[in-house]
């Protein structure tokens, strides 16, 4: 940070004031989106927008989502992965909605079966995978060395559906993977006995969870701490898993930390320069499953982006025991 001198001077008309430095390094739009430790892209155009703007580059500091919506953004990424060769060298996260799955599968390339990336499906309902996995060879041999995740948005109004249904995918095969999110608003009216419920149920996943076997049940759920950021085909950042605006980076391409408006500028560094220390758990988590934390639910529920309400912190204890780091490294 560059601390500012002023002058002020003072003649018999008037008064002046100059400046001999200026804080500008507290915002820089080509490396905001990179200070992020998980950048989720919602689809291609947003991706190569970020990347044709010098806004963002695949690296070893960033874990990276990119959602594909249909066959022809599945083609581009293919043809990254065959043309960039950063692709095999750095992990990401191809997410899909699970409608186009089997033309994904269909359309597998020898060539990308050293491509490193996990696919991940937004689940609707119940599939053979194994029965998909057989329409491709090049799909087989990368499934034998890489990993499939569903998932699945748990509500007050669906959790037990959906709990069953991953119940019923582990049972039948290569499904061992899931990645939950949690609408922890729509929990916030439940009674008493709903929330035994709910514990049962969560309790039903660690036991699926210790299941003695060589590929047990997975839950995606890191233990670390981080702060992630959704971006948008029109630049504009939100908080993770939610649609609640965090900052507008396209107005402000040409703004630096003298010129940015101080309420954005205080919007963002809040959320920026969070540390673990700073985060207010309203009951005691013995071992916080920080992905889960949803700070927009913080903003809805409590108006306070580092405290956790009550809903939450029974979740992240129930879910506690089955919390899994390895599967996914520390991004600081």
């Amino acid at each position: 940070m560059v601390w500012c001198r002023s002058e002020r001077k003072m003649s018999s008309t008037n008064i002046t004031f100059k400046r001999d430095a200026f804080i500008t390094d507290l915002f820089n739009p080509q490396t905001t989106i990179q200070k992020f430790d998980v950048v989720e892209f919602t689809g291609i155009p947003a991706f190569m927008k970020a990347v044709t703007l010098k806004l963002f580059n695949i690296n070893d500091l960033t874990h990276t989502k990119i959602w594909v919506w249909s066959l022809d953004d599945w083609k581009i990424i293919k043809r990254l992965f065959i043309e960039t060769k950063i692709y095999f060298k750095q992990y990401i996260d191809i997410c899909i909605p699970q409608e186009i799955l089997e033309d994904i599968v269909c359309d597998f390339d020898e060539k990308i079966i050293n491509a490193k990336f996990r696919l991940y499906v937004k689940f609707t309902s119940f599939i053979e995978l194994n029965d998909l996995v057989n329409l491709s060879e090049s799909f087989k041999k990368w499934v034998s060395g890489n990993r499939i995740y569903f998932i699945l948005n748990l509500s007050k109004d669906n959790y037990i559906e959906q709990i069953n249904m991953m119940g019923k995918l582990y049972i039948t095969g290569l499904l061992r993977f899931f990645k939950v999110n949690f609408d922890y608003d729509s929990f916030q009216t439940c009674t008493l006995n709903d929330l035994h419920k709910i514990e049962f149920w969560i309790n039903t996943l660690a036991s699926f969870y210790k299941v003695d076997a060589e590929d047990k049940f997975t839950l995606d759920i890191s233990g670390f701490f981080y702060r992630g950021v959704i971006v948008s085909e029109d630049l504009k950042l939100y908080y993770p898993n939610s649609n609640k605006l965090l900052f507008d980076l396209a107005k402000n391409l040409d703004k630096n930390g003298e010129t940015l408006c101080s309420e954005e500028l205080y919007n963002l560094r809040r959320y920026l320069d969070m540390k673990e220390k700073n985060v207010l758990f309203n009951v005691p988590v013995k071992k916080p499953a920080w992905e889960l934390i949803n700070w927009a639910d913080n903003f809805k529920i409590n108006n306070e982006l580092v405290e956790v309400p009550p809903i939450t912190c029974l979740i992240l204890n129930w879910l506690g025991n089955i919390i899994s780091t390895e599967n996914r490294e520390k991004v600081d």
